[in-house]
């Protein structure tokens, strides 16, 4: 396993050895733990990001029509005293 050596804040480190003497588990662990759900989150936002410009770049948009089908459901549920959505026809 790769060694990474790194500087962390004071607040960062104070917080990271309370929680490891909290949860009895040692600092590294925390941060293997955090990094590892960090990066997976990233990851996936990255990825859906690279799919939304892919769609943008091919002009693959939703129609109108599925637009007002969408602010139909939310309206249907919506609470009566909230502002419905309104979509203007373009």
């Amino acid at each position: 396993m790769p060694i990474i050596s790194l500087q962390l804040p004071d607040e960062i480190a104070h917080s990271l050895a309370s929680l490891a003497n909290a949860t009895g588990r040692n600092e590294s662990c925390l941060v293997i733990a955090a990094l590892s759900e960090y990066l997976t989150r990233e990851v996936w936002i990255a990825e859906q990001i690279r799919q939304a410009l892919n769609e943008a770049d091919t002009e693959d948009f939703a129609s109108d029509d599925e637009i007002r089908k969408i602010a139909e459901k939310w309206n249907a549920h919506t609470p009566e005293q909230a502002t419905p959505l309104s979509i203007k026809p373009t």
